[in-house]
């Protein structure tokens, strides 16, 4: 399209829309459902940010450092097979979906907080199993009902699979048994979706970001999930920089199985828990990184340590460097103080302990890398709206054709 404000561009792609209505109802032919959505959401000004991830990828961590807030307690063990969709509100509130269909609101972040703690929680007896999966292809699809035998066992083959943990065999199958029998009566408690909304800046406005269900080791995901990934206009994949190999096979599969390469410009992949790694590793996993992960912009592959940003948000409300470092004695005493803050005081700070505010909560930024997330999010989020344009309008164009 010719170069002019958004708004114009907005208002020419709805009109074409608008007689692409008019000439199906003269066709007799059916509205595209799809184009229908898209156009639906230019007009509302909507834009759905889905996180994806590993497991245990630290999704709810980097989306509270992106957004500067703990949205999302970070305390609290991953919801069984929730989507968490966050928006701009005017209050702190909480609305839970349940596979039987009942809904919970709950307002304020301690309530919410010991709401997700009491019903949304795994134990740390079947933290090592897919919950996800099980809970979704087993509980809720056959409604408490005894699984047959034939379907438990090709359950279990599959599921091998994700034993991502390496335990015995036999023993990762007896754990799945055993959470199948003892939620099975309480199947529609399940929690499968959960809104948030948080009093968030005014540029969220129109933006749901969405958390789901960590991705399987085939880099499949649940069916409720594919529906919002469908659904998505940009999507940001997390995936660990350490602790692991930094292999591609998950995250290529993730790709052919849900169709993402329908716009690269649109996905993101973001290598979390920098500080986990030094300088030197850092860059040549990276470099590795641009090399496997070739698929992508370059410009889309990010490194951050959201650990370190939420350091960056919290300390910086603090006047000097003095303060600083009696709260961080404060959190060394909890045991909640990672390592890497105590070596980063401990360079910027200096023998004497005179150092500067500024140059430790830099020190830390640097650390974070979350400068690039937000220039790299700003640059997409200038033209995400055009994206949508662009699809509505060559979607019209082709049906036309067809029509």
């Amino acid at each position: 399209m010719i170069s002019k404000d958004y708004k114009q561009n907005k208002e020419q792609v709805l009109t074409l829309y608008d007689e692409y209505v008019n000439t199906c109802k003269v066709a007799g032919k059916k509205v595209d459902d799809s184009i229908s959505e898209q156009a639906k959401k230019i007009r509302d000004e909507i834009f759905n940010l889905m996180i994806l991830g590993e497991a245990k990828s630290g999704k709810s961590t980097f989306i509270n450092a992106y957004l500067g807030k703990e949205v999302v307690p970070m305390d609290v063990r991953q919801c069984t097979s929730a989507i968490i969709k966050i928006r701009k509100g005017d209050k702190f509130e909480l609305m839970a979906k349940t596979a039987g269909g009942g809904k919970t609101a709950v307002v304020g972040y301690d309530k919410i907080r010991t709401f997700l703690k009491d019903h949304a929680a795994i134990s740390d007896k079947y933290r090592n199993i897919p919950i996800t999966t099980i809970n979704n292809e087993l509980l809720i699809k056959y409604h408490g009902k005894k699984i047959p035998n034939q379907i438990m066992a090709s359950f279990l083959e599959v599921e091998a699979k994700d034993n991502i943990f390496n335990m015995n065999i036999d023993e990762y199958n007896n754990l799945i048994r055993e959470y199948v029998k003892e939620n099975a009566a309480s199947w529609g408690k399940i929690i499968t979706e959960m809104e948030l909304t948080y009093q968030l800046p005014d540029e969220m406005q129109g933006i749901t970001i969405i958390d789901s269900p960590g991705v399987c080791a085939r880099g499949g995901v649940s069916e409720l999930t594919e529906k919002y990934i469908n659904h998505a206009d940009a999507i940001v994949f997390l995936k660990p920089i350490s602790g692991q190999a930094l292999e591609s096979t998950q995250f290529n599969q993730f790709m052919k199985n849900m169709s993402v390469e329908r716009n690269k410009k649109a996905l993101f992949l973001v290598l979390t828990r920098a500080s986990n790694v030094n300088e030197t590793e850092l860059n040549r996993l990276m470099d590795e990184a641009y090399k496997q992960f070739n698929m992508l912009d370059k410009d889309n592959i990010l490194v951050v340590d959201s650990k370190a940003e939420l350091y960056v948000k919290y300390l910086s409300t603090f006047s000097t460097l003095d303060e600083i470092k009696n709260e961080l004695i404060k959190l060394n005493d909890n045991k909640t103080l990672d390592d890497f803050v105590t070596a980063t005081y401990v360079k910027t700070a200096g023998d004497f302990g005179n150092g500067d505010k500024v140059d430790f909560i830099n020190s830390l930024k640097e650390k974070s890398h979350f400068a690039d997330v937000y220039s790299s999010f700003d640059r997409f989020g200038r033209y995400a709206h055009y994206l949508l344009l662009h699809d509505v309008l060559k979607c019209t164009y082709d049906l036309y054709v067809k029509l």
